[in-house]
């Protein structure tokens, strides 16, 4: 069971990922959505992220992930 301190940040990093996904920034939300999953690989909002980047046809990484370009056109 994670802390409450963890915990925060796991919301903290879930809400960053919601903004990011808000203006299809798909590295930023990757990049959140490892970060949950490292701590927390069971994470029903991260895992849902996680299969909205591989709708997007993005990978799992953020640090290849493109920004701002799927579904820009």
């Amino acid at each position: 069971m994670t802390s409450e301190r963890v915990q925060r940040r796991i919301e903290r990093l879930l809400d960053q990922a919601e903004e990011a996904a808000d203006h299809r920034d798909w590295g930023r939300v990757a990049e959140s959505v490892q970060m949950v999953l490292s701590v927390d690989p069971e994470n029903a909002d991260a895992l849902a992220f996680q299969v909205m980047l591989e709708n997007a046809g993005i990978s799992g990484s953020g640090a290849d992930s493109p920004s701002n370009t799927v579904g820009a056109d």
